[in-house]
């Protein structure tokens, strides 16, 4: 029997997820997110560790528009080579996730960090770029020493930019956040496969809120 609720949740995840790496690989091509908005939604998502729901993560739906319809595409095998590529990065942030998990501490010090991060501040947007450069450096220091690192594809004049770099190091870090979330609701490989069409129905209800 089907676990709507969960199953919810878990497409919020993965929308998230989505919404974060697709504005991965706008920074690492273009050296810019394409979409503000987006980007401020899935970075907020990082210091909310202690939301009481899957989309009290993201604040509210409309904000994770982007990431359902890709995912919304992703679960239609409506694929091209971005979202192929979409996909080596999820996989590669869900393996990281289950090494995290495999760490106590090492997730203990990461979250440390965050709450860190988020209680000192102040009026700072979460996409200034005091707050980009704190997330890149948790990211830096807690995540990327998991190995294998995501491998991220570009122009290596925008990936070798410091600011830029540190955007995708943060946007990172929202995508992490959202494996979590996603294994947290009851995500797995297996019910990708098996749960694909109720995992589209759900995602096509969610888009129609």
């Amino acid at each position: 029997m089907i676990n709507y609720q969960a199953l919810r949740a878990q497409c919020i995840a993965l929308a998230g997820l989505f919404q974060s790496l697709e504005q991965v690989q706008h920074c690492a091509r273009s050296g810019a997110v394409s979409n503000p908005a987006a980007m401020r939604a899935v970075l907020e998502s990082v210091m909310r560790i202690d939301a009481a729901d899957a989309q009290s993560v993201y604040g509210n739906l409309a904000a994770l528009r982007p990431g359902l319809s890709l995912l919304a595409q992703h679960l239609a095998r409506r694929m091209n080579a971005t979202h192929h590529e979409q996909t080596r990065y999820a996989a590669s942030l869900t393996g990281i996730e289950r090494r995290l998990v495999r760490s106590p501490t090492a997730a203990a010090q990461l979250t440390d960090v965050l709450r860190e991060i988020d209680s000192s501040r102040g009026e700072n947007a979460i996409d200034s770029q005091q707050i980009v450069q704190q997330l890149a450096s948790a990211y830096s220091k807690h995540v990327s020493i998991l190995v294998p690192r995501v491998m991220i594809s570009g122009e290596p004049i925008h990936l070798k930019t410091a600011e830029n770099a540190e955007r995708i190091r943060a946007l990172l870090l929202a995508g992490l956040r959202a494996t979590v979330l996603w294994r947290q609701s009851g995500g797995t490989q297996l019910k990708l496969l098996l749960l694909r069409k109720a995992m589209q129905r759900t995602t096509q209800d969610l888009l129609e809120l």
